[in-house]
């Protein structure tokens, strides 16, 4: 059966139980895997060559936890605030606030100077692109720095990491050779920052979220699941690049 044919019937299986959600049809999965994000988004993750007869019995057997879960997420309906790229508005970095301060010239296109952050005066678009290249660059230096200290302590080899934009997700396991980052999540604080490190880090030797999984995260990070909550908190109020639009 094609991919394309085979979500397709996953999606009718489970239209049948009620259940609106993404399905991902993946090569690496050995179970099928059940996620909720903020706002209700529940993604189901798929192991190749499963029948939409046994998906439907896995999702059944879920369905209260499922049900449960998607009540909580949808109180977290995302809220991501639209800029204005205007002096005194306030950005985060690494779970700090720093007010917005345009500038004529500089060096740099953007420095941090005590609690401000100096960006070069542009059109609000060209602000924003700008700021959101500079968050790469950051992430991209801290993880430089922090993966491969969790990446030995969980006993796996360090693959490429890249930070860009994933739209809804914080970060993404290509299989054991590329793990990516959203450049927004450099704007949340360290220890948001570590569980999503982990968890794609776990990623490398557990593609669902089973057992096996679950206990590779708590040797990591003991208290994931309250910083779990933390993350889905401070991500649905975080800014993901949007600017007023010109009038």
């Amino acid at each position: 059966m094609e991919v394309q044919d085979e979500l397709s019937a996953h999606q009718q299986a489970l239209a049948q139980l009620g259940v609106d959600c993404r399905i991902e049809i993946s090569a690496r999965s050995r179970a099928v895997a059940i996620s909720v994000a903020p706002g209700g988004l529940v993604t189901v993750r798929v192991p190749e060559q499963i029948s939409p007869q046994n998906l439907v019995e896995i999702v059944q057997r879920r369905m209260r936890w499922l049900a449960r879960s998607v009540a909580d997420q949808t109180l977290l309906t995302p809220d991501h605030p639209v800029k204005q790229m205007v002096g005194g508005e306030s950005y985060a970095v690494f779970g700090h606030n720093h007010r917005l301060l345009p500038v004529e010239w500089s060096k740099h296109p953007v420095v941090v100077r005590g609690r401000q952050l100096e960006v070069v005066q542009a059109t609000p678009d060209t602000m924003a692109a700008t700021l959101i290249h500079w968050y790469q660059a950051r992430g991209q230096d801290w993880l430089g720095r922090q993966a491969p200290q969790l990446a030995h302590r969980l006993g796996v080899p360090l693959p490429k990491i890249n930070v860009g934009d994933l739209r809804a997700q914080w970060g993404r396991c290509h299989a054991g050779e590329l793990i990516q980052f959203h450049w927004a999540l450099f704007q949340l604080p360290v220890r948001l920052i570590e569980l999503v490190l982990a968890h794609e880090l776990v990623h490398l030797i557990e593609a669902g979220h089973g057992k096996g999984f679950q206990r590779l995260l708590t040797r990591l990070i003991p208290d994931h699941m309250e910083r779990s909550q933390a993350l889905a908190e401070a991500g649905s109020r975080t800014w993901m690049g949007d600017v007023v639009p010109p009038k």
